[in-house]
């Protein structure tokens, strides 16, 4: 596929993300604004609380726990992630690992191992790397009456289900910054669309937007006056 903004998306790395994103206006204005330092630029120091619901293998953590000598929590249900994620993190004694995910119940789930792309699967399908553990966030007593100043959430689809549950559980109002990542591609396209919007409607009743780029990543900080 030609690339539309060579200027822009000049390098490799660059044009395998944007196809990720499906060469979007989003993921070309993240680009321009050289955005990536929007998710490390948070208002954080020693004291501060971050939650990370799919650590991955770190990267991002390692990067905000040097930053701001904070306290970490996170959450990578993939084994084999969650491997290098200890590798990674666990020098950290301000660090806390968990293997296991977050959602709206306890349940178990096929996945196939794709990296940063990494993909459920149907209950049903056969082909499957691994089944990985999620459980209610509703039942982690650790974070449910915690002041949280910045949870970040970049879960492959979930983030529409826990949001859900961290809305109506009313743990909203205890988190300060929230940076998601929204997946356009789940459930489906057109439903990614409306699942969003309705998330947004209801976090702009606490929360004010800080910035935006559409299904790339977004940041909710809690308004002064809830």
């Amino acid at each position: 596929m030609e690339i539309c903004h060579p200027h822009v998306i000049d390098s490799d790395y660059k044009k395998n993300v944007s196809s990720m994103f499906n060469y979007s206006q989003a993921i070309f204005n993240w680009f321009k604004d050289d955005a990536i330092k929007l998710v490390y630029d948070h208002d954080l120091d020693q004291n501060s609380i971050v939650v990370d619901i799919g650590g991955y293998t770190g990267i991002w953590a390692g990067k905000i726990i040097n930053r701001y000598n904070c306290n970490l929590i996170i959450f990578e249900p993939v084994k084999k992630y969650f491997t290098q994620l200890e590798n990674n993190i666990s020098k950290y004694n301000k660090a806390s690992l968990y293997n296991y995910g977050l959602g709206n119940e306890h349940q178990k789930i096929k996945i196939q191992h794709r990296g940063v792309q990494t993909t459920t699967q149907k209950i049903y399908n056969k082909e499957y790397d691994e089944i990985i553990e999620i459980r209610d966030i509703a039942e982690e007593d650790h974070l449910i009456y915690e002041k949280i100043d910045l949870m970040c959430i970049n879960i492959e689809g979930g983030e529409y289900e826990l949001l859900e549950r961290i809305i109506e559980t009313g743990m909203i109002k205890n988190i300060i910054n929230l940076q998601v990542q929204f997946h356009e591609w789940y459930p489906s396209y057109s439903e990614s669309v409306l699942l969003r919007s309705s998330l947004q409607d209801r976090l702009r009743k606490t929360h004010q937007i800080t910035f935006c780029y559409p299904f790339v990543w977004e940041n909710w900080k809690i308004k002064s006056h809830w």
